[in-house]
């Protein structure tokens, strides 16, 4: 019995994939509903940052400000990653977990092919974009004084300076 549990220890030691997590620093949760630990999130992370730059290269024009701009937060995104060695280091400096990263890389290889065929950067020959500009309330008397919440009477107005 002994020696099968000792063969069973030696199997998972020996087996450098079964350590490396615990080397790595895995955390054991993400704390948000819905998303698993990626072991490998790092990786995935850069993979799916190159296959966003990739694909917005392939399917939007180079005038576009879209496509300029997915670029520039994929090449600054993974620039971080490889000024951060820690996981937990570059989260921080994102403000996101590593997972909700890479949500956020397919939810934008979603968006690319959309983007693609409603092309909001072509505008129309003399297209004319509505304004809407509201009354001032000050010229139109619409305004009132502000109100304390304890006494409901109007505030004095501010001294002059």
């Amino acid at each position: 019995m002994l020696r099968q549990f000792s063969r069973r220890v030696y199997r998972v030691v020996a087996n450098p994939q079964t350590l490396a997590p615990l080397s790595r620093g895995l955390k054991e949760t993400t704390g948000l509903v819905g998303v698993e630990v990626d072991p490998n999130a790092r990786e995935n992370l850069i993979n799916s940052l190159h296959k966003v730059k990739g694909l917005v290269a392939d399917m939007i024009p180079e005038t576009a400000e879209y496509r300029k701009i997915v670029e520039q937060t994929c090449d600054y995104k993974l620039k971080l990653i490889s000024e951060h060695e820690s996981n937990d280091e570059l989260e921080g400096v994102l403000g996101l977990q590593l997972e909700q990263e890479l949500m956020l890389c397919q939810d934008e290889l979603g968006l690319i092919p959309k983007m693609a065929e409603w092309k909001p950067w072509e505008v129309p020959e003399g297209h004319q974009v509505p304004v809407f500009q509201e009354d001032d309330p000050m010229e139109t008397g619409q305004w009132h004084e502000p109100i304390d919440a304890k006494t409901h009477q109007s505030l004095p107005p501010p001294p002059q300076q």
